[in-house]
C-alpha cells in the first residue's frame, strides 16, 4: 500500500511539473542586427520590456547590459532601472536570435489584466541612444501569432499569445486536483483544490468561447484547499465553463456546469 501511494505521488509531481510551460503566456522571438558605424559593434547592450497602453512600465523581460546600461535611455526612463525577475547578462558580443517567454505577470508578480500592451526593444553599440522599437499587442481572447515587419535593427519578430483556454486544452483537467461541487450547480459552487506545495494562486473561470467571467487571487496551501465560489457562480448564465487554477509552478483545472 505504501509503495502504491509513493508511486502515485511521484507520478503526480511529474505530471504537474510538465504543465509549467502550458499556462497562458506570451512568447516573443526576434533577431537584432548590427548597427552600422557603431563604435563598439558587434558588442551591444539590449533590453526588452513591456508597457501598458498608457505607457506605464509593466516589467523588464530581458536585459544584457551589466555595464553602460545608462545608455539604454528609453528603458531607463520607463523602468527606472527595474530588473525584477528579468533575464539578465553581460554585454552581448555577437548577434543571435532571442526567444523570451512572459508569464503575463508584472514586476510585482501580479497577473496583468487582458487588454492592449506594448513590446519595447532597445539596443546600442555606442555611448549614445541606439535603435528603439515599440510594437502593440493584446492579451486576452483567442490565441494568435503576429509577425511584424522588420525595422529599427530588429528582424524576424514573432509574437505568440497562448490563451488560457488553449493552455487548458493541453493542461491537466481532472478531479484529482480540482474537484467542483455541486456540479452541475445552480450557483452553490465550491472548488476543492489539491496542491503539491504552497503557492500564490490565480483562479479564473472562462466560457467555452474563451471569455473571462471571473478571476480571483489567493494564497493556497499544500494539500487540499476549499474555495467558496458561490458569489461568482450565482452571476453566471446557464452553460459549461472552465475553471483554471494557475500557481507559481503549473496550471490545473476542470469544467463545471451552471444549470
Amino acid at each position: 500500500m505504501k509503495r502504491n501511494f509513493f508511486v502515485w505521488m511521484i507520478g503526480s509531481i511529474l505530471m504537474l511539473t510538465s504543465l509549467s510551460t502550458k499556462a497562458e503566456q506570451l512568447n516573443i522571438s526576434f533577431t537584432p542586427t548590427q548597427i552600422s558605424g557603431a563604435h563598439y559593434a558587434p558588442n551591444h547592450i539590449i533590453a526588452v520590456w513591456i508597457k501598458d497602453a498608457n505607457n506605464n512600465y509593466v516589467r523588464t523581460l530581458m536585459i544584457y547590459a551589466n555595464k553602460r546600461k545608462q545608455y539604454l535611455y528609453s528603458w531607463n526612463a520607463n523602468s527606472g532601472g527595474n530588473i525584477t525577475d528579468a533575464t539578465t547578462g553581460a554585454t552581448a558580443s555577437s548577434f543571435k536570435a532571442y526567444s523570451i517567454n512572459w508569464n503575463l505577470k508584472d514586476y510585482k508578480n501580479n497577473t496583468v489584466p487582458a487588454g492592449s500592451y506594448k513590446l519595447c526593444m532597445e539596443m546600442t553599440s555606442d555611448n549614445k541612444q541606439g535603435p528603439y522599437r515599440e510594437i502593440d499587442f493584446t492579451i486576452g481572447g483567442s490565441s494568435y501569432t503576429d509577425t511584424p515587419a522588420d525595422g529599427q535593427n530588429f528582424k524576424n519578430i514573432s509574437i505568440t499569445y497562448t490563451s488560457a483556454t488553449t493552455a487548458a486544452a493541453n493542461s491537466l483537467l481532472t478531479d484529482n486536483y480540482v474537484k467542483l461541487f455541486s456540479n452541475p450547480s445552480s450557483g452553490n459552487l465550491f472548488a476543492y483544490i489539491f496542491l503539491e506545495q504552497n503557492s500564490e494562486t490565480t483562479i479564473s473561470a472562462y466560457t467555452m468561447g474563451n471569455r473571462l467571467v471571473f478571476r480571483k487571487k489567493t494564497r493556497l496551501n499544500e494539500g487540499q484547499n476549499r474555495i467558496d465560489l458561490k458569489s461568482d457562480a450565482n452571476l453566471l448564465a446557464p452553460g459549461v465553463y472552465l475553471l483554471l487554477v494557475e500557481t507559481n509552478h503549473y496550471t490545473i483545472g476542470n469544467k463545471f456546469t451552471i444549470k
